[in-house]
């Protein structure tokens, strides 16, 4: 089957649109190998960023030399610990995601 489609664009779009046409083309002497759905679709979990307690810290810390001291103290009470090394590690990109808002 063939698709024929003629656009009218500026150069950028039209790169745009080559290239694309270039991904879809198969080549037919390749063999082609069909893809599971767990490579087609990506883990939005597996792709997370992973926070170090180092990132955490110096995060934290930048903020207290900002002025922020108090409010830090008050995150990290927040999750029912007294000091930021007694953080559980699964906390730390909820902790970073609520640090950036301060």
């Amino acid at each position: 089957m063939n698709i024929t489609v003629e656009v009218k664009a500026d150069k950028e779009l039209l790169e745009v649109l080559t290239a694309i046409k270039n991904a879809l083309t198969v080549d037919k002497q390749a063999e082609v190998k069909p893809m599971t759905l767990d490579e087609f679709v990506e883990d939005p979990v597996k792709e997370a960023h992973k926070y170090t307690l180092e990132a955490v810290r110096a995060k934290l810390t930048e903020l207290s030399r900002a002025g922020k001291r108090a409010e830090v103290n008050e995150l990290i009470k927040s999750y029912g610990v007294s000091k930021l090394t007694d953080l559980p590690e699964e906390h730390y990109t909820d902790i970073m995601k609520k640090a950036g808002e301060l």
